[in-house]
């Protein structure tokens, strides 16, 4: 029994210091999630945009790896390697979602996905220029679009998926903690626990609009 008690003294000490230092480091990332929790839930309200459009030359190198041959029977194969290296070094754009192609107009559109906006690129080979037409939202969207992880990113992937497992760790930390304290106050704490479950629970049964009748 003796070695018992020192072990579930070990455990809720341990258990302590993980809750405070995995709380801490969240600090920052739970009040994100947070606030942008609610901005998401007021989009109408909160947030703007803006559309533009600009164009650019491009370089005659890379103009040259792109040419449409001029015997029509010839496949067109550019190299979209050196228009790729170019748009990533001169706008920071990669891994476009889409690329069209079209031999007749001598032109090659790239769409690019980003956080609050996009960039759409046409690049004209006759005219060795290109144009972008894009996007960008105020600092509200790219925080909403941060907290969905929508066009961020495999980088921001994991930060979402690491914040998550430690708010995990936390939550479940705490709950550990409760067992701790005295039965009155513990007993007020399960309670709790149990409320915050169910309450949500209800209010979807009770007010989300659902699909039944199947």
């Amino acid at each position: 029994m003796p070695n018992f008690n020192r072990i579930k003294r070990k455990f809720f000490s341990f258990s302590r210091s993980i809750h405070i230092y995995v709380s801490t480091s969240l600090f920052t990332v739970v009040v994100f999630f947070s606030v942008t929790g609610i901005t998401l839930n007021h989009t109408v309200l909160i947030g703007s945009s803006t559309e533009a459009e600009q164009q650019f030359s491009l370089p005659a190198n890379v103009v040259s790896e792109l040419a449409v041959p001029a015997d029509k029977h010839q496949t067109w194969l550019p190299q979209l390697a050196s228009l790729h290296g170019y748009l990533s070094d001169t706008h920071s754009l990669q891994a476009p979602r889409s690329i069209d192609m079209d031999r007749d107009y001598q032109e090659i559109s790239l769409d690019y996905p980003l956080p609050a906006g996009y960039a759409f690129i046409i690049v004209k080979l006759q005219q060795s220029n290109y144009v972008i037409e894009y996007k960008e939202g105020d600092i509200w969207n790219l925080m909403n679009d941060l907290h969905k992880g929508r066009n961020t990113g495999e980088s921001w992937s994991w930060v979402i998926d690491i914040s998550a497992a430690l708010i995990l760790i936390f939550s479940i930390t705490g709950l550990t903690i409760l067992f701790q304290i005295k039965r009155k106050r513990r007993n007020l704490g399960l309670i709790a626990c149990v409320a915050g479950t169910l309450t949500p629970i209800m209010l979807y049964w009770l007010w989300v609009p659902q699909l039944t009748g199947l």
